[in-house]
């Protein structure tokens, strides 16, 4: 297991060093954005695309938890929870992309997350 229960503090700084550039921000293809270039809600979205706001987190609820097959991998490997490292095949897709995410609900929220 790589995360389980994740708190508030720790959702809170995931999302933070997102949106300040300290942390890279994917697109689905695994590709880093670049927020600079990018409206504050189109950051909003592009953050929320993989990361939950903190208390939105099923890590935070308890429900959720990321786990890898360390006999695949080196003994030395550091998980970063990339796309790279997703199956080619999720299960709810047969031609080897991941599922879309729901559209973010809050569209008004500011992405400069405290």
């Amino acid at each position: 297991m790589v995360s389980g229960f994740r708190s508030f503090e720790r959702q809170c700084a995931i999302v933070n060093a997102k949106a300040s550039g300290e942390r890279a921000v994917h697109d689905d293809a695994g590709s880093v954005v670049d927020l600079d270039v990018m409206t504050p809600l189109q950051r909003l979205h592009a953050i929320l695309r993989f990361s939950a706001l903190p208390g939105a987190s099923r890590h935070h609820w308890g429900t959720d938890l990321d786990v890898y097959d360390a006999a695949a991998v080196p003994d030395d490997y550091a998980v970063q929870l990339v796309p790279e490292e997703v199956a080619a095949l999720a299960p709810d897709s047969s031609e080897g992309e991941l599922p879309e995410a729901e559209e973010a609900a809050n569209a008004g929220v500011n992405p400069t997350i405290v």
